[in-house]
């Protein structure tokens, strides 16, 4: 398969299902500190749910898709 038609694969998840994860939550999921997860948010431009000033959160599904987007667009010989 090619990588545009790769790219044309998406990911959901039913409404009544996704959820929000906050950044302690991210953090564990993609094995950083939650500070580290709430920067990789912010560069990958994901959009943000704000509780309060401390309390931070992105959904499921937007996850879910921002990392598929990095494993469909990483080079497959293993060198970066």
């Amino acid at each position: 398969m090619k990588l545009r038609q790769m790219k044309a694969i998406s990911f959901q998840i039913p409404p009544g299902e996704d959820r929000l994860l906050p950044m302690t939550e991210l953090g564990r999921r993609w094995a950083v500190h939650p500070k580290v997860a709430r920067l990789r948010v912010e560069k990958l431009k994901l959009p943000l749910v704000v509780f309060n000033q401390r309390e931070k959160a992105v959904r499921l599904s937007d996850v879910i898709r921002a990392e598929l987007e990095a494993t469909i667009s990483a080079p497959s010989d293993g060198s970066l």
